[in-house]
C-alpha cells in the first residue's frame, strides 16, 4: 500500500510559526500526563486518542482526524491561523505503544 509522503520542508514552513521549544515540551508534557494515568498496556486505538489529545492542547491549534479515504489512515489535520499540516501519525503511534508497553511490562513484571 502506498502512503502520501510529505513534504518535510512544506511541514517545516506551514509550523514556523510555533516555537519549536514550545511544541516539543506541551506535546510531549500532554503525552507524559495521559500515560501517567493508564493501569493497562496500550494498543493503536488508545494511542491514536493520546496522540490526538495531546495534539489539541498545543496553544491556538485545531486538529481533526483527516478522511482516511482523502489523506490515509492515521492521518490528522492540525491548523493554525491559515496554515494546515497533515500529519501522519503512524510512526508515532508505534512507537508510543512500544515505548509504553515495553515500560508498563518490566514495571509490573514479578
Amino acid at each position: 500500500m502506498q502512503t502520501n509522503n510529505l513534504n518535510t520542508t512544506l511541514l517545516k514552513e506551514s509550523l514556523a510559526l510555533f516555537p519549536d521549544e514550545e511544541i516539543t515540551k506541551t506535546f510531549f508534557h500532554s503525552i507524559m500526563s495521559e500515560l501517567s494515568s493508564l493501569q493497562e498496556e496500550i494498543g493503536d486505538y488508545t494511542a491514536k486518542e493520546i496522540l490526538f489529545r495531546s495534539l489539541d492542547r498545543l496553544p491556538n491549534v485545531k486538529v481533526e482526524w483527516g478522511d482516511s479515504r482523502i489523506y490515509g489512515r492515521n492521518r490528522a489535520l492540525m491548523a493554525y491561523k491559515d496554515k494546515i499540516a497533515v500529519l501522519d501519525l503512524t510512526p508515532v503511534v508505534q512507537a508510543l505503544k512500544l515505548v509504553w508497553n515495553t515500560y508498563y511490562s518490566s514495571q509490573t513484571a514479578p
